[in-house]
């Protein structure tokens, strides 16, 4: 939490010290700093009300419920620097859809099992969870060569060296939305890998 709290400050701190940008890069900072924001209060709600200690299947619906809007918000901030109108609108579209589709298993299940304890409807969230989030991986990524290939083509030159620091961040992005799915269902799995992706964020 403290790293994600860190994050978020650094974030809003950074809107003073960098006044002169560009409409484009203010959203994506704060789409950052929402994101940064849905982690820290989804981990309070875990230590406080002891959802991860209750069960691990508890631990994973609540999970799912803050890290699918959370994954999609910071995927779609790197999207929004390099991809064009229509692609970004399109990636919105879906990134909505998969946060409706987790939000609508976990209502239904709700109101037919009367508890948080739903085996049928955390299946259903966890197949909805797994294709979003590999898409959220997939695509910034897809897109940004799609970009960097288009520029090359168009100017005849290697701008290689100016894409570094935006790959970069996408393999960091990748690798941890490839490794979230795996972790979120297990504890003992968590504790082991939880600080491998707290220290590729830093």
């Amino acid at each position: 939490m403290t790293v994600m709290a860190l994050m978020a400050l650094l974030l809003l701190s950074s809107r003073f010290f960098q006044p002169h940008t560009t409409l484009n890069y203010e959203k994506s900072r704060w789409l950052l700093f929402t994101a940064m924001l849905l982690a820290v209060v989804h981990y309070l709600l875990q230590i406080f009300l002891g959802f991860r200690a209750a069960s691990d299947e508890l631990g994973a619906l609540v999970n799912m419920l803050f890290y699918t809007p959370a994954v999609y918000l910071v995927s779609y901030a790197s999207l929004r620097m390099v991809s064009d109108r229509k692609h970004k609108r399109l990636y919105m579209l879906v990134g909505f859809v998969s946060v409706a589709l987790i939000l609508v298993c976990f209502v239904v299940g709700y109101i037919c099992y009367r508890s948080l304890n739903m085996p049928v409807a955390l299946r259903s969230m966890a197949v909805v969870f797994y294709i979003s989030v590999f898409y959220y991986a997939f695509y910034p990524l897809h897109e940004l060569f799609r970009v960097k290939q288009l520029v090359e083509n168009e100017t005849g030159g290697d701008i290689r060296q100016f894409f570094i620091y935006m790959r970069v961040g996408m393999a960091v992005l990748f690798m941890i939305c490839i490794t979230v799915p795996f972790v979120i269902f297990s504890l003992k799995v968590l504790s082991i890998f939880g600080p491998i992706i707290l220290v590729l964020l830093v």
